[in-house]
């Protein structure tokens, strides 16, 4: 080899080169980072998405196999969603076993991984050609921005973290492998690749992510696409048609991705733009804003400037490939339109965090041409730094518990019905503060009269006040919607129950024919059989009700009521039994199983039972204790 090739080898390599023994800035990076977002240990869940997955699923997660992990959709369920998170699924499996439902633990790990993909992007930078001290410039920006508090302080947003971190970190062999082929890193790209697949579908783009990069650095020469394609390719089929197998399994058919939802969604690319440069705007449930969407057309108008100023060759190549980066990690989700976009939101911000790397990469390439400004830009950017994470610190409130996230979404998206729903809901729920769920309630109603879920929560808060005019009257309007006759038909029957048992009847038999499948139905209209003192009809009512959903408390604790009052003591005994193991806080259950024990002939149980009952303050408890255990 002659003297110039080795030096232009030598050249080559060290320009990709770096210092790995400086672990200073890392570390940095990594400090500033949990720093930022300590203040998160000690946020709550939001209820949107985190109880479904984690505080109502408690049972799954407690039994979780690898089945349940990498067999089922996001939420845990066969086949019930159209999203699979296999990898996010195991993440809280494993979360769930060291901290149980404590939020701390959940907030923590997602800091975990937040600040190990910053590390991750660290390292990357410096590969693609920046030198140190702009890649710790640039990635210290990034672990202030403000945009990213949605992905950290937001629990279901896991996917996205081990996305990015296990995106970048493919993206990072892969592109290694190109310069200097081994089959030791494919292998390992490859592993890395299946694992952020397994975190989000978004990365099927790390691939041709590594090869636009490659390109990039051998000047887009067509010539020279040799040295990309290969055989590898083909190594790299194999994690993705695992991956799209697996998914086949466990996930419902998804009707929601198609063209009209790339042309829906195209407001997102100048939005998410604006709000990567402009930190003003930090909605937790976004809808498509028209001003937003033209003040990120003007920006992108000024990137598409900046681009075409003189630079030198290898900045304006890696500028392109920075929106290009930018554009393939968000175009997936562009062709996703879900039935609830413009009702919930149109598109969350929390995914980001690894498409805006494409847009740090433009920054960056642009401010490191100007060579002989580097010291005064790189403090200009640390300067800002201090800035976002000003915003950041701030905004990260929103999800300090369904409070501040909800009141955050009806605030700065009024369009969005599913705040002020799920925020009514909660309010009922969790509160029980009826009268604020009615006012936000009623907003929904007043900014979507054409929809009735709001009417139908509405009926279900007067129900809880026992307000039962009112509720007759909204279940009045409920009737009038074509897709609510089945709970207008309820609630009518539950407010007749009291003044008119055979309407009450005549409503329930009408709810049961509408949905058969409801146990609820069956238990309220057993209620009115008892009320009619039709004893044999009740009892079938709640034993349809029990074999529709084999853990209904109330319905096990009617049904051995009746069995008591008819003299069937055992089967009394076994109802008793499976409510006292669903509810053993609940005195009513040792009471009344106390009492089927000694009409059973286990009177040294049953006074035990009514022992307890009495000690948990079940009212009467000692009196029959003394009535029947003496």
């Amino acid at each position: 080899m002659s003297k110039k090739k080795r030096e232009s080898k030598k050249t080559t390599a060290s320009q990709h080169s770096f210092n790995w023994k400086n672990y200073w800035q890392p570390a940095v990076i990594a400090v500033v980072a949990f720093a930022l977002y300590a203040k998160t240990l000690g946020f709550d869940f939001v209820y949107h998405d985190d109880d479904t997955m984690i505080t109502m699923n408690t049972a799954t997660l407690e039994n979780a196999t690898l089945k349940t992990i990498f067999l089922t959709d996001a939420w845990f369920r066969p086949k019930e969603i159209e999203l699979y998170r296999p990898w996010q699924s195991l993440t809280y499996v494993v979360d769930y076993k060291l901290w149980g439902v404590n939020p701390f633990g959940y907030h923590l790990h997602n800091i975990i991984v937040f600040t190990a993909a910053l590390v991750v992007l660290y390292y990357f930078l410096i590969t693609i050609g920046f030198s140190a001290s702009w890649g710790f410039t640039l990635t210290l920006f990034y672990s202030c921005h403000y945009l990213f508090a949605h992905t950290v302080s937001w629990v279901p947003a896991r996917g996205d973290l081990y996305l990015t971190f296990f995106g970048i970190s493919a993206c990072h062999l892969f592109l290694s492998y190109l310069r200097q082929p081994s089959q030791r890193i494919l292998f390992l790209a490859n592993g890395l690749f299946f694992a952020a697949l397994l975190a989000k579908e978004t990365a099927i783009v790390a691939l041709p992510v590594a090869v636009l990069l490659r390109w990039v650095e051998l000047k887009f020469d067509f010539k020279q696409w040799n040295k990309i394609a290969g055989w590898w390719m083909l190594v790299s089929v194999v994690p993705v048609a695992v991956y799209f197998l697996l998914r086949s399994q466990s996930i419902a058919p998804n009707p929601y991705v198609n063209f009209d939802g790339g042309i829906y969604n195209l407001p997102v690319i100048p939005e998410s733009v604006f709000k990567f440069f402009v930190p003003l705007v930090f909605c937790v449930l976004p809808g498509y804003n028209t001003t937003l969407t033209l003040a990120g057309l003007v920006i992108i108008l000024l990137m598409a400037v900046v681009f075409t100023l003189r630079f030198k060759t290898d900045n304006r190549n890696l500028m392109a490939a920075g929106f290009i980066f930018f554009l393939m990690v968000l175009s997936p989700s562009l062709f996703y339109k879900p039935n609830f976009s413009g009702f919930a939101y149109d598109y969350l911000d929390h995914r980001m965090l690894f498409a805006g790397v494409g847009l740090l990469i433009f920054m960056g390439s642009a401010l490191a041409s100007f060579r002989q400004y580097t010291v005064l830009l790189q403090r200009v950017i640390i300067g800002l730094c201090a800035v976002e994470a000003v915003f950041s610190f701030t905004y990260q409130e929103a999800y300090r518990d369904y409070h501040h996230y909800y009141t955050n979404g009806l605030t700065t998206n009024p369009k969005s019905a599913l705040a002020a729903l799920n925020y009514g809901i909660l309010l009922r729920q969790k509160e029980k503060d009826y009268q604020k769920s009615i006012e936000v309630l009623n907003k929904g109603i007043a900014a979507f009269p054409d929809s009735s879920v709001f009417l139908n929560e509405k009926a279900g808060s007067f129900f809880a006040m026992q307000q039962k005019d009112s509720m007759f009257a909204v279940a009045q309007q409920l009737a009038t919607f074509p897709d609510r006759q089945y709970e207008a038909f309820v609630f009518k029957g539950i407010y007749y129950s009291e003044v008119n048992f055979d309407s009450a009847l005549v409503m329930f038999n009408a709810a049961v024919n509408l949905k058969p499948d409801k146990p609820e139905t069956y238990f309220n209209r057993s209620v009115v059989f008892q009320s009619l003192n039709r004893p044999e009809d009740a009892l079938r009512d709640l034993s349809e009700a029990i074999r529709l959903s084999p853990n209904y408390a109330e319905a096990l604790s009617s049904r051995g009521n009746i069995y008591g009052n008819m003299g069937l003591f055992n089967k009394a005994l076994a109802d008793y039994d499976r409510y006292v193991n669903l509810r053993p806080d609940d005195a009513v259950g040792y009471f009344y199983r106390g009492q089927a024990y000694i009409f059973s002939g286990k009177k040294f149980e049953g006074c035990n039972d009514l022992q307890k009952a009495a000690a948990m303050g079940q009212p009467d408890a000692k009196l029959k204790a003394a009535q029947l255990c003496n």
